[in-house]
């Protein structure tokens, strides 16, 4: 491995901050495993890792009665790769300073899948209250230019409970608002049906536009929270009308 002026903080050949790195990515344990599968020599004597590698190697082939399935990493591997809006949740609530137990309870997976998710995945919580600039560039990051849908819902958690707490994220994971999200993404917010509030509504176009600023928004951001709130109004009035004009004789 080269050296580098910062010791053994970076793997330069392959450009993957390493284990001790300051500006190490939360996920590092599966980049260290996904270029330990190309250069084995390469491998990270490191527990998690090693269990890591022994899961992507077993779901290559068929298991043997002598194989030892590791059920805590195959769930967490599992979850990371069929269910992104539970792994979004999962990661929000971390950063929001619940412990695993409280999130193991709180999306239905057993712990042990949490505590290996959050170690191979997420590591976060060794530095949640010691390293804030870190949690921001890596943890949180910035808002992506091209966004899918998990991407929009992960990135507006992970910044309303790193920035708010877990008190105003449970605000936005009510089960109706889950239903919303589920389908329409982070558009599911701005509905008719989300019952939100006008200034939570804000705070999601707020996130949809990355050039809005808390004190000053985008005049087209206001514009679509006005147009919103005038279109519930003529909605209602016109059922008032069909209404009366029904009741007429």
């Amino acid at each position: 491995m080269p050296r580098s002026p910062f010791g053994d903080y970076f793997f330069f050949e392959k450009q993957i901050p390493g284990p001790t790195s300051p500006i190490r990515e939360p996920n590092w344990r599966e980049l260290w495993c996904l270029l330990a599968k190309k250069h084995p020599e390469k491998r990270l004597i490191d527990p998690w890792c090693l269990r890591l590698l022994k899961c992507w190697e077993l779901r290559e082939r068929v298991p043997t009665v002598n194989d030892h399935i590791d059920e805590s990493v195959l769930m967490a591997v599992s979850l990371r790769e069929t269910d992104p809006f539970v792994s979004a949740e999962i990661e929000a609530r971390l950063l929001a300073h619940q412990t695993v137990s409280e999130v193991a309870a709180v999306v239905q997976w057993p712990e042990n899948a949490i505590v290996a998710y959050e170690a191979l995945f997420f590591e976060v919580l060794p530095l949640l209250k010691t390293s804030i600039s870190w949690i921001q560039h890596n943890a949180v990051k910035f808002r992506p230019v091209e966004i899918t849908k998990s991407h929009e819902y992960s990135y507006f958690w992970k910044v309303v409970a790193y920035q708010s707490g877990l008190t105003e994220l449970e605000r936005y994971l009510t089960p109706e608002l889950r239903t919303l999200v589920r389908r329409y993404g982070l558009l599911g917010y701005l509905r008719e049906e989300s019952q939100l509030t006008r200034e939570e509504k804000l705070r999601v176009l707020r996130i949809l536009s990355p050039r809005d600023t808390p004190r000053h928004p985008r005049p087209q951001t206001c514009k679509l929270v006005y147009a919103a709130e005038k279109l519930r109004e003529l909605r209602a009035q016109c059922q008032w009308l069909q209404t009366v004009c029904n009741s007429q004789p």
